[in-house]
């Protein structure tokens, strides 16, 4: 946060201001000069709240437009001939660039610092307007149509930014190893993919992602047991009645409190067996306050039919992509790797099953990765792990489950001469 020596004196209501992105626009200018570009493109000096953080970009648009660079010196220069203490003035340039974040960002702290402005605006507006009312300076029908043209210029000023995830190619493909979305298990899932987990009934899928969320909390991988970096987990159970949820995750909960840095708020479960309609506003009002409780990294929810209803076949296209907006938009806003579990349809007689998802075909276009539990012939308790859509991404899964017979129910048979699933950082190409 911004020191107390930075705030601006107050005269007048309080109003609206973010020092802390003034301070980041304005470091990333001077270290980026693809960031000024951006920001010179947004931002006008009178955006800015802080007296100094305006006259700074008035200085930078300056020595832009004469083509003379703007390193700190020169801004520095530039300042004490606009009657600022040239030597504060050096202090506080240096601490923003020492400060700024990476350039790619500098769309989205010009954008906190335009809505912080438009704000402002609005304040200063609704009290003239007040006041203006108050006191019968002019007809009300004169002054609702004021009030409508400065609404309407305050928002066209509000999307004079440009959007979040835009940058140039070359920022994006540099950006740094830590801003990456992390992985949640190792080598199978990072923070921002959706995974679906497909197989017929009984083939044990929802015991498969209680095993990933148990031991992704503990700091296991999940199916080969090694150690890894712990993380939040959520499991959304729509199915299944207390007995058997408790049966299953019981020996999996004894098995992770036996570890030292076992924590077990890292790890969540919300029962619903009566299932959810996330096409509901209630239904998603809950789950969203599930998330802000539980924070996860990582969600397992299943089954997939029990988190909506369509009442025919006709309406599940359009309910099926009502959904996935749904949890598409869960999913960025809370940033967490999300891993479904569906159903395959049944099979025809005479015919082999097809292990693909249920209902509408966009189960099937939607995930970075769709995973199909294919029973292995003369191989009891055993699945292959085939995809019904072809991988987006690079990642390892096992090739096959095997049944352990231990508390941790699954066994990954990971193919010969593989990578350590614990060091993902390892694969080619890197992530």
């Amino acid at each position: 946060m911004p020191r107390q020596s930075d705030q601006p004196e107050e005269h007048g209501p309080a109003l609206p201001f973010d020092l802390v992105a003034e301070r980041s626009v304005i470091g990333s200018m001077m270290l980026y000069p693809n960031g000024a570009e951006v920001a010179l493109a947004i931002l006008t000096p009178s955006d800015f709240y802080h007296p100094m953080h305006s006259a700074m970009f008035d200085s930078i648009d300056s020595l832009h437009r004469r083509g003379e660079p703007f390193d700190p010196l020169l801004l520095a220069t530039e300042m004490e001939r606009r009657k600022f203490d040239r030597k504060q003035a050096g202090i506080d340039i240096t601490l923003m660039v020492s400060e700024a974040p990476a350039s790619r960002n500098i769309a989205r702290y010009c954008g906190l610092v335009t809505d912080a402005a438009s704000r402002r605006k609005l304040v200063v507006f609704g009290i003239e307007l007040a006041n203006s009312a108050r006191e019968n300076e002019a007809p009300a029908p004169e002054l609702l149509q004021r009030a409508r043209e400065q609404l309407e210029e305050v928002d066209v000023e509000t999307t004079t930014f440009l959007p979040e995830g835009l940058s140039t190619l070359d920022d994006f493909l540099e950006r740094p190893f830590e801003e990456k979305a992390p992985w949640v298990v190792p080598g199978m899932m990072r923070r921002n993919w959706r995974v679906i987990v497909v197989g017929g009934e009984g083939a044990g899928k929802s015991v498969l992602l209680r095993q990933i969320a148990i031991s992704a909390a503990a700091g296991l991988h999940p199916l080969t047991h090694r150690e890894c970096t712990p993380v939040r987990t959520l499991v959304v159970d729509l199915e299944n009645p207390d007995e058997a949820v408790e049966d299953v995750c019981a020996p999996m909960k004894e098995a992770a409190e036996g570890r030292v840095d076992w924590e077990a708020d890292r790890c969540w479960l919300w029962r619903k067996p009566g299932g959810i309609d996330l096409r509901r506003r209630r239904d998603r009002v809950e789950l969203e306050s599930v998330l802000r409780a539980s924070k996860p990294d990582l969600v397992c929810l299943g089954p997939v039919y029990k988190c909506f209803v369509s009442r025919n076949k006709d309406e599940e296209e359009s309910a099926t992509a009502e959904v996935q907006h749904v949890l598409d938009d869960l999913r960025v806003r809370y940033q967490f790797g999300l891993l479904l579990e569906h159903h395959a349809p049944h099979g025809q007689e005479g015919r082999r099953r097809v292990i693909r998802p249920h209902g509408s075909v966009r189960w099937q276009r939607w995930p970075e990765l769709g995973i199909a539990m294919l029973p292995v012939k003369d191989r009891e308790g055993s699945y292959d792990l085939g995809r019904f859509r072809g991988d987006r991404l690079l990642s390892q899964w096992p090739d096959r489950l095997d049944r352990s017979g231990s508390a941790w129910p699954w066994e990954g048979v990971f193919p010969a001469g593989t990578f350590d699933p614990t060091r993902p950082e390892e694969m080619t190409p890197e992530f």
